[in-house]
Formats: structure tokens, C-alpha cells, sequence
């Protein structure tokens, strides 16, 4: 199809989900050795991050030109056991997601990389994917081994699932960068034991600095630098929730330009996502969420 011909899939809610087959057929020497059908969508995705009237930042996704308005639920595996799971019960529940007027959910990082059939399933719908690399609510070895292990796996799911019109932002984690603050607490010096979180006690001493310098070895060394060298294109986020980078750098587009993390309070209101747990985890009123 000529680019000036190209129709962009949108959001459930803004458009259509314009979708173009795409067949791939690999030779050698007149036999076919491998093939591949896909189905693949247009859109453009930015994260906006620009400073706000307020003098904080701003947070919001802009698909093809336009703001979005996120509307929907954390994903976590359909069920406990393989077995469980079946194409008629995946379709079930993203189209009552839908039914239900949403239009993005968050793969949470503590989860699972979903089926082909829910990405096809999402393109398909119009739902929107917050996709995480698969790390949550720990600190990670940082070893050269594991760190290995982990350039495998982010270069393997960048090149599978950046491609996904549906997914329209990657983070790299749930919650770790909001752990850290934990290691500097009263509450954590007195509750951790030494035997068990040897990065927390440091000759007795909780000590963040080794926290930090083992997060950025991970997030920023390998996660963050090995996503841009596959797509340097696509929206990216350091965790979740984040204050993100410092202001100007998160339109990398280049390793000459990478991006240097905020940090801060990842809870700070005026800027970057929030983990809200005052209404679901602490009984808030509802209306809570607006004031």
C-alpha cells in the first residue's frame, strides 16, 4: 500500500482499527522454508512529558496527533493454569473490556508476556496495551550472567511486540523505582533483616546508594539501552509509577542522547503516573480520585 494511502488504526472510541495483511516467505534455492501472516496497523504514539502550567510536568499519551483520554484496568494472566486458558475466553474478556468503554490495559509487570492471541486480539479491538517487562516489587540480581539473560529477553520482546499497533507504551518495571525510597525508612531499618536483604544493611547501615547503582546498572544498562538500540522510536517509561527522566531527555532517540532518570518521589503528584491505594487498599471515597 502507497504511504499516501495508508489509513491509521486508532483507539477503540476514535476510529477504526485499520489493519493491512502482511505475508513473509523466506527461500533457499527455490524451496520455502519459512513463512509468516501478520496483520499490522499504522498509528503514531508520543508520551507527553512537557512542563504544565502548574510548574510540574504532564502526563499523557498522544496517538496519532490526538491526547488520550486512558480509560481501563491492570491485565494480569487469564488464568493460573495453561490448560485454563482458551481463545473463546480470551475474545470473552477483552470484548467485555470494551463492552465495559475501555480502551487501554496495563500488562502488569509482575505478571506474564501475553499470547500472540491477545496482541492479535488487542489490534483487532482498538485496545490500547501499557506493556512492562516482566519485573515487579523486588530488587534483581545484577550479576553478569543474569544481566545476560535479561539483554536476551528485552531485545527478544522489544522486536516481537514494538511492532504491535496496540501497544503503544513499554515500561520497564511495577513499583521498583518507589522501592528504593524504602531502603532510607525507619520503618524498613527496623523490619528488614541483614541475612535477607544484604542490600538494604551494609555493616548494619541501609544504604541506597547500592540500591541506585544496582537499578541503574539494570534498568538503565540493560533494559533501557538495549529497548532504544531496537526501537528508539517507541514511548518508554523507567517504571511505574515514576517521576520518568529529567526534563528535555525523554525524546532520545539516540544512546549520543540517552535519557537520565529523575528519580525523586515517585509519588509526587505533579508529575510522571501514580499508584493510587487510597481508595482501593485504604477505603477512600471514590471521589477521592478527583480532589
Amino acid at each position: 500500500v502507497a504511504a499516501s494511502q495508508v489509513r491509521l488504526w486508532e483507539p477503540c472510541g476514535m476510529g477504526d482499527q485499520v489493519l493491512y495483511p502482511l505475508a513473509v516467505r523466506v527461500r533457499w534455492r527455490d524451496e520455502l522454508v519459512a513463512q509468516k501472516d501478520v496483520r499490522v496497523g499504522f498509528r503514531t504514539a508520543l508520551l507527553d512529558t512537557a512542563q504544565d502550567a502548574n510548574g510540574g510536568e504532564k502526563f499523557g499519551l498522544v496517538v496519532n496527533g490526538r491526547r488520550m483520554f486512558c480509560k481501563g484496568a491492570n491485565w494480569i494472566p487469564l488464568d493460573l493454569l495453561e490448560g485454563n486458558k482458551s481463545l473463546t475466553k480470551l475474545r470473552s474478556v477483552l470484548t467485555s473490556a470494551v463492552s465495559a468503554n475501555m480502551n487501554m490495559l496495563r500488562i502488569w509487570g509482575g505478571g506474564e508476556y501475553e499470547s500472540e492471541a491477545f496482541y492479535d486480539l488487542c489490534d483487532e479491538l482498538g485496545i490500547m496495551v501499557w506493556q512492562e517487562f516482566m519485573f515487579a516489587c523486588a530488587l534483581y540480581p545484577t550479576s553478569p550472567e543474569f544481566l545476560h539473560e535479561v539483554e536476551r529477553e528485552v531485545v527478544y520482546q522489544t522486536r516481537r511486540l514494538t511492532s504491535r499497533a496496540s501497544v503503544v507504551i513499554i515500561s520497564a518495571n511495577n513499583e521498583n523505582e518507589e522501592l528504593l525510597g524504602y531502603a532510607t525508612t525507619e520503618a524498613s531499618k527496623k523490619s528488614i533483616q541483614p541475612a535477607r536483604s544484604p542490600r538494604f544493611n551494609i555493616r548494619g547501615v541501609a544504604s541506597r546508594d547500592v540500591c541506585v547503582a544496582e537499578y541503574e546498572r539494570l534498568y538503565t544498562g540493560v533494559i533501557l539501552r538495549h529497548f532504544l538500540e531496537q526501537n528508539p522510536s517507541q514511548p518508554f517509561w523507567p517504571s511505574s509509577p515514576s517521576n520518568g527522566f529529567i526534563h528535555g531527555r525523554t525524546d532520545a532517540k539516540t544512546l549520543g542522547e540517552f535519557p537520565v532518570m529523575a528519580f525523586g518521589d515517585p509519588t509526587d503528584t505533579s508529575r510522571g503516573d501514580q499508584h493510587y491505594w487510597k481508595v482501593w487498599h485504604g477505603n477512600a471515597d471514590v471521589k477521592d480520585y478527583t480532589t
